[in-house]
């Protein structure tokens, strides 16, 4: 019964956003000496199923080589063709999506990220997170993962939201830390994903301490403020945070 309880609400977290973000994909853009990975903040998203349809939109678009959403992030990755696939015309496509609004947050050529030798899975305020770390943030979900979900696109995505997830809230601990004067917790000592706020049920298992202080530290700095807007208040809090930090993950690199 847990077991059919836990497959439901991964099907409801983790509706398929991926449709045009496969290894091919990249092959294509890392071949393209054109290619430009583009990152952007996408406000407004209130539950996965907002970008199932931009996601097939994306997709059928003419020089889009791989896309990806990453919900807790609120960040959207493209590697595209800058001439067949200029940025204005994706942001654009968000934009006329109903409540969704997408701002370029940076941007680099394709070559510079899909390098062999670089082995970055995020980095902020001048701190790398070696991609080999990938495993150790997920290990304790990949049982759970295979037995409920298999090998599939979706579980892909799935390993992609929760590394995502994973270093938001570690980049949100340094920020609490730094702002409560204590001593930032070391890169290496990342929490697992957070099961309060916005995001994850609690149902699924009982919070952490340094999810307790991530949940707390939003809603004293972002939700308590205005509650009825909160979703609102936090797309703008944490696209101040990523600009401020420099904030880039490349889970791509981990899940293709």
């Amino acid at each position: 019964m847990k077991r059919l309880a836990a497959l439901l609400l991964l099907t409801l977290f983790f509706i398929p956003t991926a449709l045009c973000a496969s290894p091919e994909g990249l092959q294509k853009a890392r071949n393209s000496k054109e290619a430009v990975r583009s990152v952007f903040f996408i406000s407004g998203m209130s539950c996965r199923a907002c970008t199932t349809i931009l996601d097939k939109k994306i997709g059928k678009m003419e020089g889009v080589y791989w896309a990806r959403f990453n919900f807790p992030l609120r960040l959207l990755t493209v590697y595209r063709d800058p001439k067949t696939a200029p940025a204005q015309s994706l942001a654009a496509l968000v934009d006329n999506s109903g409540e969704l609004k997408a701002k370029l947050l940076h941007e680099e050529p394709s070559s510079k990220i899909l390098a062999d030798k670089n082995k970055e899975l995020a980095k902020w305020d001048g701190a790398k997170l070696a991609l080999s770390e990938s495993g150790a943030i997920l290990k304790p979900f990949e049982e759970n993962l295979k037995s409920l979900m298999g090998e599939t696109p979706e579980t892909a995505q799935v390993r992609y939201e929760i590394l995502g997830e994973a270093l938001r809230n570690k980049m949100i601990l340094v920020e609490a830390s730094a702002v409560r004067q204590k001593p930032a917790p070391a890169l290496t000592d990342l929490p697992p994903v957070i099961a309060k706020d916005f995001y994850w049920p609690d149902s699924l298992r009982p919070l952490s301490e340094n999810e307790k202080t991530v949940g707390a530290f939003i809603e004293e700095r972002v939700t308590k403020k205005d509650f009825e807007n909160g979703r609102k208040l936090f797309d703008e809090w944490l696209f101040g945070l990523y600009r401020k930090a420099k904030f880039d993950f490349r889970g791509e690199l981990f899940t293709n």
